[in-house]
């Protein structure tokens, strides 16, 4: 019997391996990581500034550490100059998305 992930609302699948994931970044965070949702959103708190893309540099930084993949896979797709950016991943593997609105 074959287990079907489900996932959650704020990931859609585009083709095999690659997801757009919808984020809600909080920039100047005492300290980066996922902080559960907000409105169908992850939340994800970094704590670079929003100036200069810097915060839109370390959200891909850190989505790349924590998926253990290369940069070039993270990919930003809208959102440039918002708080809700639309991520789009291309992975190998399926992460395990509830672990990270932990």
């Amino acid at each position: 019997m074959i287990a079907i992930m489900s996932r959650p609302d704020y990931v859609t699948q585009v083709e095999d391996g690659q997801f757009r994931l919808s984020l809600w970044v909080q920039p100047g965070a005492k300290k980066s990581g996922f902080c559960g949702l907000h409105q169908g959103r992850l939340k994800l708190k970094v704590q670079a500034p929003p100036s200069e893309g810097r915060a839109n540099k370390e959200v891909v930084d850190f989505l790349a550490r924590y998926l253990g993949i290369k940069r070039s896979r993270v990919r930003l797709e809208s959102g440039q100059k918002t708080r809700k950016k639309s991520i789009l991943l291309t992975v190998e593997n399926e992460p395990d998305w509830a672990d990270m609105a932990r």
